[in-house]
């Protein structure tokens, strides 16, 4: 409500003497900006109904193609009430780095900048795979016991949301791509590419869970890789999209490997400590701080050790001017204590 009313009154503030400065820089009238918006506007609004119609799909199906001898309605209340909000907790963090790519791409690309707007393109890529792959590894590895802490006194519902959740962390890579791709070709004027991907993934998407929720083996598990397969479908049609339209020509192995080795021997670390700690002390939410921890704090050095990121792209996350001083002070100092050994290796010599 509070943010509410400042908005109002900084907008009331700014809006006569925005609008001046506007129509003073653009040659443009406000029926062609009006008009420019719009255009802009509409496809991002259809983009948002999509994904509520995901939701809506998830919701018809299970409680249409489920067996009459399951509880429908708890397993759709486990699944969109426990599973999907983990689930989208990755996307959240990622929409800020895909918001933040639009302007800087767009300028790169009115001015030319082919070599730019690659830069920042895979930078964006290699950010949301630095996000995505160890959440996607921590929700397969420990969706029980995630759900177990957020959820203390619904060990029923847990039990049915957990292996949904692993199966969903699988997707959570695809879907942050999805958002990067999709902020990528938007900034090169390519605004309804997303669209058709996006289009084409829900129509997977219905399809497949519509055969695999009906088969009795699978049952609720249909729902989560049906959600896999759509954003597969959606990545990668984005991508397909990047290669014909734009100037993006890297290939995709060459971004992803490095953060997916660090991110995988991060889950061998934290798998490790969570045993450890499971041994000393038989509880679940010690072992799985005890995992969380070392996985967190071998991400990070491992990360900065292995050169995942460069110097620009440190600065693109939270807080990244701070971790990129330490990095550079480290490295100075390092570099410092090779000299003063080169320098007393050779007085040691010519002695």
């Amino acid at each position: 409500m509070i943010s509410t009313v400042y908005l109002c009154v900084a907008g009331a503030r700014a809006r006569f003497s925005f609008e001046r400065r506007i129509l003073e820089n653009s040659c443009e009238s406000s029926m062609e900006i009006s008009s420019r918006l719009v255009k802009l506007a509409v496809p991002v609004t259809v983009s948002s109904v999509l994904v509520s119609l995901s939701r809506i799909v998830d919701m018809y199906m299970l409680m249409n193609r489920l067996g009459s001898d399951v509880d429908k309605i708890s397993v759709y209340g486990s699944y969109s009430t426990m599973a999907l909000p983990v689930y989208n907790l990755p996307s959240s963090l990622v929409a800020g780095i895909a918001l933040a790519l639009v302007p800087s791409i767009t300028n790169a690309v009115k001015a030319g900048q082919k070599e730019r707007e690659e830069k920042l393109a895979v930078s964006g890529i290699k950010l949301c795979a630095v996000i995505a792959l160890p959440a996607s590894f921590g929700m397969c590895l420990y969706s029980r016991e995630i759900l177990q802490i957020l959820f203390a006194d619904e060990d029923i519902a847990v039990s049915l949301a957990s292996p949904l959740l692993s199966v969903l962390g699988a997707s959570v890579l695809s879907s942050c791509l999805t958002q990067v791709t999709s902020s990528v070709l938007q900034a090169n004027g390519k605004i309804m590419c997303p669209i058709k991907a996006m289009l084409s993934g829900l129509l997977v998407k219905l399809a497949s869970s519509y055969f695999l929720i009906g088969i009795p083996s699978l049952g609720a598990m249909g729902a989560p890789i049906s959600t896999l397969l759509c954003n597969l479908t959606a990545v990668s049609l984005n991508f397909y999209y990047l290669s014909k339209y734009t100037s993006f020509n890297v290939r995709l192995s060459s971004v992803l490997v490095k953060p997916a080795c660090v991110a995988s021997l991060s889950a061998l670390i934290s798998v490790a400590a969570y045993f450890i700690a499971a041994k000393a002390e038989d509880n679940v939410s010690i072992s799985f701080a005890a995992a969380a921890i070392a996985c967190g704090v071998s991400y990070l050095v491992l990360t900065v050790k292995f050169y995942v990121l460069d110097a620009e792209e440190y600065q693109m996350l939270p807080l990244g001017n701070r971790i990129l001083t330490k990095i550079i002070i480290k490295e100075e100092k390092n570099e410092q204590r090779r000299k003063n050994h080169r320098a007393f290796e050779k007085r040691k010599i010519s002695l």
